[in-house]
């Protein structure tokens, strides 16, 4: 059931695209500089899957390499492990300059300021670490209309109550 403790105001239900894997249509995905407010698409008019068993964001490669490339072009952020990234320094102040992802699904915005999808923890010296929980999936459907998958994963549904509505072939959202 839904428990009207865990957010305010309105549901948003998107209806599904596909039956598979809660499967809802992405109008885009934005990326906002919270400095200058300057805004753009990474992507628009794909597939998302609303995934509580994804530990984080994900988009495919070649958008999450677009995306990082940015970010190491602001000075940012730094490779750390493989795939991982980290910001150079880690406090609120570069969290802050992170950019706002906003996913819009069915023309209504939800958007993730950096603090949203940042994990901070401590390395074994002692030191904090600041890793965005964006991953990089090569995960593809492999068949037309849905080829690639960018998942809405824990940082999403941490931010936005979730309701997976089975009955109804929809997922709702809320803050």
């Amino acid at each position: 059931g839904i428990d009207n403790q865990y957010y305010e105001g309105e549901i948003s239900y998107i209806p599904l695209a596909l039956k598979a894997w809660w499967t809802i249509r992405l109008d885009a995905l934005k990326a906002t500089n919270p400095l200058t407010g300057e805004s753009y698409n990474i992507v628009e008019n794909e597939f998302s899957i609303v995934d509580s068993a994804t530990s984080g964001l994900s988009m495919p490669p070649n958008w999450w390499d677009d995306f990082m490339d940015s970010l190491e072009e602001q000075d940012l952020i730094e490779p750390y492990h493989g795939h991982l990234r980290i910001l150079k320094t880690c406090d609120e102040e570069n969290k802050a300059k992170l950019p706002t992802l906003t996913y819009v699904y069915n023309g209504i915005e939800f958007p993730l300021e950096g603090k949203d999808y940042v994990l901070e923890w401590d390395h074994d010296d002692g030191s904090k670490i600041c890793q965005l929980d964006l991953m990089r999936s090569d995960a593809q459907f492999g068949q037309n209309p849905v080829k690639y998958i960018f998942t809405a994963g824990i940082p999403f549904m941490k931010k936005y109550y979730t309701i997976f509505d089975y009955e109804n072939e929809r997922v709702g959202f809320a803050l």
